[in-house]
């Protein structure tokens, strides 16, 4: 976990010196905090997450970093599924004052920790490491708040979920 903890630490100081960097405008960057209901597996799970954006076009844009983290409703502390993703996000014109759809691909690291316990009442730890993949779909209702669906996948356990994202942008 401690490795885990600096990697992800690293990737965001390189990424978020590297895109200022590459900015000539503080325009270009959009950072978003999500907050995120929809399930795991079959049951109810909720979630937070972060990202960070840079537009190269007015309908394109690289994600550069998506932090998530998400746990069901029913026993939050028994697992933790945590992701470090990058992407693309494509958006339409803008349709309505400043509303405008938008699409995104993000993939990465995705690790999920599972805590239980066995026959005996010994705590048991199972990791799983491995690829992950978000799709999804939104709407930009303003330049600060934002309404998406989004599918979720990881290779190792082959989760499918789905959820619903609120988002925060400055």
């Amino acid at each position: 976990m401690k490795k885990l903890t600096l990697f992800t630490f690293l990737g965001l100081v390189f990424l978020t010196s590297s895109a200022q960097n590459a900015s000539s405008t503080p325009n270009d960057i959009t950072y978003g905090v999500d907050v995120k209901f929809g399930t795991i597996a079959t049951c109810g799970a909720y979630g937070v997450g972060f990202h960070m954006e840079r537009s190269y076009h007015p309908y394109i844009s690289w994600d550069l970093v998506s932090v998530s983290w998400e746990a069901p409703f029913d026993s939050p502390a028994d697992l933790d599924r945590m992701s470090l993703r990058t992407g693309v996000r494509g958006f339409s014109p803008c349709f309505f004052r400043s509303m405008r759809g938008y699409a995104h691909v993000d993939m990465g690291y995705t690790a999920i920790v599972a805590k239980c316990l066995d026959e005996d009442f010994n705590m048991v730890h199972e990791d799983f490491h491995g690829f992950g993949l978000e799709v999804g779909v939104g709407l930009r209702l303003t330049d600060h708040i934002g309404l998406g669906y989004a599918f979720d996948w990881d290779s190792e356990t082959k989760y499918k979920g789905h959820y619903f994202h609120f988002s925060y942008l400055f």
